[in-house]
């Protein structure tokens, strides 16, 4: 499927989820990058909706509800996971707040449809012993689950590494329940390591607005994080070398930018990315439906005085498989 025609699936799905338009391309699904993208939920609940059982296909359906299903039941073991892990974090005054995917499912129809493949939790690292003694203590292990052994193993070297040269995340801790794999992924800023003018965890973590026992970032800061965090999987090449940026997140931050939510009170630098980030996302779901055109627009996208060129853009990126983007990265040099 080319670059062209995933856009062009995309914006069906997107205009049907969230405007009710009617979804045309029910005989052109590719269920495959629908999957990598995080949006077979978007389409299950489409496909009921307009009652396009008959039109995709039942055997298709069928299978697209159960592995729906699979999501949902996932998701629930890792609330419970998290419902656990945010009293005793309470109990040791452990400072944390929820990101990402499960902090933004409230927007989407059903909470359901915002999947996401961790439980993302922002503290500050001076709680990092702390928080690996309590992981530790609750049945998680540093590590990461294979799927065919359906064990965890430990982190490979190269990945340690990694985490060490860029410390602002601990390495994914896991843990097995039921036969489902809980990753817990924790970061110590919103931003990155060698980001200049950090906005301070600790000030954050002090805003944060506790729901139902857990503590959410407040809404300014977890659009900033949503922006930031879109920024640098577009854009640095440690972030791109597995797989390109999910379009969920291209859906989140359009869903926040519609709550009329602003990045003013940032610096320079950080107001011009989130600009960019949110151009460009208006322009995948919609503006121009021409991807060489979108290309163009944004191939100015620039960190520390070096430009990606268009044939490594975020949009190309996006709608290319891994495999193929790789070849893209051999014409960016990037520092992190």
């Amino acid at each position: 499927m080319s670059g062209q025609s995933e856009l062009t699936l995309f914006r069906e799905l997107y205009d049907a989820y969230f405007y009710n338009e009617t979804f045309k391309n029910t005989r052109g699904i590719d269920i495959s990058f629908l999957n990598q993208h995080k949006l077979l939920p978007l389409l299950n609940y489409v496909i009921h909706q307009q009652n396009l059982y008959k039109e995709v296909g039942y055997k298709d359906c069928e299978l697209i509800a159960s592995y729906c299903s699979h999501l949902e039941k996932k998701q629930s073991f890792a609330d419970k996971e998290l419902d656990t892990l945010a009293k005793m974090m309470k109990q040791e005054k452990i400072h944390y707040a929820l990101r990402k995917g499960k902090s933004l499912a409230a927007l989407y129809h059903h909470p359901s449809h915002r999947t996401s493949n961790d439980v993302d939790l922002l503290v500050d690292v001076t709680s990092a012993d702390d928080l690996k003694s309590l992981l530790a203590a609750a049945g998680f292990t540093c590590g990461f689950y294979h799927h065919q052994t359906r064990a965890v193993h430990a982190h490979k070297p190269e990945t340690l590494l990694k985490y060490r040269m860029s410390p602002d995340h601990l390495p994914h801790y896991v843990k097995i329940v039921d036969g489902i794999p809980i990753v817990i992924d924790i970061a110590f800023t919103l931003s990155w390591t060698t980001k200049q003018d950090k906005i301070s965890t600790e000030e954050i973590l002090r805003k944060a607005t506790e729901v139902n026992g857990i503590s959410f970032l407040e809404p300014f800061y977890n659009y900033l994080h949503t922006l930031l965090h879109l920024y640098r999987e577009c854009v640095f090449l440690t972030s791109l070398q597995k797989r390109p940026p999910y379009l969920t997140s291209v859906i989140d931050v359009m869903l926040l930018n519609r709550l009329n939510s602003d990045v003013d009170n940032v610096d320079n630098e950080t107001h011009a990315l989130c600009e960019l980030i949110t151009q460009l996302c208006s322009a995948l779901c919609e503006g121009e439906m021409d991807l060489d055109s979108i290309a163009r627009q944004h191939s100015f996208i620039e960190h520390k005085g070096k430009l990606i060129k268009t044939n490594g853009s975020f949009v190309n990126l996006m709608f290319t498989s891994h495999k193929n983007y790789k070849e893209e990265f051999n014409s960016i040099t990037l520092d992190r």
